[in-house]
């Protein structure tokens, strides 16, 4: 992940294990997918609130499109930075 913001360790460790899981099945998959969730992440640098509310106060989510990875974040109020707190897919349980 090329983001130098604040990062949860829960989205480190789902984002590896994403790219891990992909990546045994295809490289060149995961390479792709990699790259669009990094540039889902990127955006939210310029654009921090494109993201949709979710239930949980202050926790937006974007969808990696067209993969099924949803990034949930929040930004930070006081100082604007986005903060990821997790990267899972989509048919996974949302508590967002």
């Amino acid at each position: 992940m090329d983001y130098e913001g604040p990062v949860h360790p829960v989205a480190v460790w789902e984002y590896n294990a994403v790219l891990h899981y992909i990546g045994a099945r295809s490289t060149l998959g995961a390479e792709s997918v990699q790259r669009r969730i990094d540039k889902v992440i990127s955006d939210l640098e310029q654009l921090p609130y494109i993201g949709t509310p979710t239930r949980r106060e202050g926790v937006r989510m974007l969808v990696a499109t067209p993969y099924p990875y949803l990034v949930y974040y929040r930004v930070e109020e006081s100082s604007g930075d986005v903060v990821i707190l997790d990267i899972r897919h989509g048919a996974r349980d949302r508590d967002g």
